[in-house]
């Protein structure tokens, strides 16, 4: 999560990756909310009347992005 910040600033400099990869203990900062990740929110189901039952997950990102999975041949 910290090399996908929106902001430069909050990104780790590639030095500082190098260490976290080669060390075996790094304390690490805690992550700003990064500009893009995938959540869920509830969507109703259109042929169910009554709408107080269960509602079902549809994956979301912030920015209403396609997100597409690619398969190799």
């Amino acid at each position: 999560l910290l090399c996908v910040q929106e902001d430069p600033v909050d990104r780790p400099t590639f030095s500082t990756i190098i260490v976290m990869l080669t060390s075996n203990t790094v304390t690490l900062p805690v992550p700003q909310q990064p500009g893009f990740f995938v959540q869920s929110r509830p969507e109703r189901d259109p042929l169910d009347s009554d709408p107080s039952t269960t509602t079902k997950s549809v994956p979301t990102s912030v920015d209403d992005a396609s997100i597409t999975d690619l398969y190799p041949r």
